[in-house]
């Protein structure tokens, strides 16, 4: 995977169709394109995070593309991929970011996007949990 938004269709869903509402197309793709769009107004350093956790994200959902054990179904995609979210904001260098990253991460995803379901709820908790410059800025 090299970070293009291209990713969610051209592999993971031309190997596993799960259709327009299965995590490629109508998560994946859909986010990445949202914060390709609006990398321009990141900082430097906020950029950078936006390439690699795109990279990262991707990744991660080799063995969905490589049709491995366990991630064969589009429910166990989906499972897995929201799983790797938060290790991979944390680990391409969230907490480190400026806040005025933060605040444009929140206007590139939405409230809906990070509070619109429980899936969505998780990766907020779980991401905050693993970074506590940034709840102090949600606070």
């Amino acid at each position: 995977p090299t970070g293009k938004c291209s990713f969610y269709a051209d592999c993971l869903e031309a190997k596993k169709k799960c259709g327009s509402s299965g995590y490629a197309l109508d998560y994946g793709k859909k986010y990445c394109n949202k914060f390709e769009n609006a990398k321009s107004k990141f900082t430097t350093s906020g950029q950078r995070w936006v390439t690699k956790t795109m990279t990262c994200l991707q990744k991660k959902l080799v063995p969905a593309v490589k049709g491995t054990s366990g991630w064969t179904t589009c429910d166990a995609i989906e499972k897995k991929a929201f799983a790797s979210h938060s290790d991979c904001y944390v680990s391409s260098g969230l907490c480190d970011l400026d806040p005025k990253d933060w605040a444009q991460i929140f206007l590139t995803v939405g409230a809906g996007g990070m509070f619109g379901g429980i899936k969505n709820l998780v990766e907020v908790v779980q991401t905050a949990d693993a970074c506590f410059p940034l709840v102090m800025w949600i606070v």
